[in-house]
């Protein structure tokens, strides 16, 4: 099973309006959420595709995202997120609605209706129902598309469960699981991150640095810093043999950590593995 998944827009000021009165953006909202519907999803065995900018600093055009699933040949399409009425006022409405299609698409409603459930479970907001629209992301895909909107960032009261990231977390496992059921599978639980002391602490991760110049760094420092990349979901080579863990330090491996780099502010994003690379890893783990 192919499952395509974006969280609606993007961060960092990159789209205009999409925030809450509170000049939360919507994006770090919908990016919890995509987070860990992926965990659970990978977990119970799909291949998920992420069709936004996971560092959120710019936002993809819905054509690139839509052309990129079709492509893949996506089974299902799910873009997270989080509604507003009238930007930078406050208001007393709220509540989760989900979205398909225009027209009759029996299928993907049923598909809608399986996410929408879990959804209003999770959050414990208002239902506003299952709504059909005309937008780009589920005309101009090729597979069941369904748009998520559950809760108002503009909402007094939705705004409090949306601050909540248990509860981010748990639209997520929630979405997971509404897809899962819909194709008769159930969701899996992800591996969780265990800490020890060889795990976490300062020792093991190397104070050296890296480049991904040749001849490439090689050898047990290496494959910590993969190991730990990997933990956080940065894989050197993604579906290759171990995830590309395998001990060197080529452009690969560079990309990941330039990727991980990106997430984090105050980050020089140059794929080295130096001091404050390693730090955050080391807060992350």
């Amino acid at each position: 099973m192919k499952v395509a998944i974006c969280a609606g827009h993007g961060g960092n000021n990159s789209t205009p309006g999409k925030r809450s009165p509170d000049n939360e953006f919507e994006w770090d909202f919908n990016n919890k959420v995509v987070l860990s519907a992926i965990a659970v999803l990978e977990a119970s065995g799909a291949q998920v595709l992420r069709l936004d900018d996971a560092s959120g600093k710019t936002d993809v055009p819905l054509k690139t995202r839509t052309d990129r699933a079709n492509s893949w040949g996506a089974d299902v399409y799910v873009s997270v997120h989080h509604n507003a009425v009238r930007e930078g006022v406050w208001g007393d409405h709220g509540g989760t609605e989900t979205y398909t299609q225009n027209g009759n698409y029996p299928s993907t409603e049923r598909l809608a209706k399986e996410i929408h459930k879990c959804i209003v479970k999770a959050m414990g907001l208002r239902d506003r129902g299952l709504k059909k629209a005309n937008f780009h992301i589920t005309r101009e895909t090729r597979m069941h598309a369904v748009l998520t909107e559950a809760g108002f960032m503009d909402s007094r009261t939705d705004i409090k469960v949306l601050r909540d990231d248990s509860k981010l977390r748990a639209q997520g496992e929630a979405i997971a699981e509404g897809i899962l059921a819909h194709f008769g599978k159930k969701a899996a639980k992800p591996r969780s991150k265990k800490k020890s002391k060889a795990s976490t602490g300062k020792a093991s991760l190397p104070n050296s640095i890296f480049r991904a110049v040749r001849p490439y760094p090689k050898g047990s420092g290496v494959r910590r810093v993969q190991q730990a990349l990997a933990s956080l979901r940065f894989y050197p080579d993604r579906g290759a043999r171990h995830n590309g863990i395998d001990g060197v330090y080529g452009p690969k491996t560079a990309n990941a950590v330039r990727r991980f780099q990106s997430m984090h502010y105050g980050i020089r994003e140059d794929g080295i593995y130096g001091p404050q690379t390693r730090k955050k890893l080391l807060e992350l783990l």
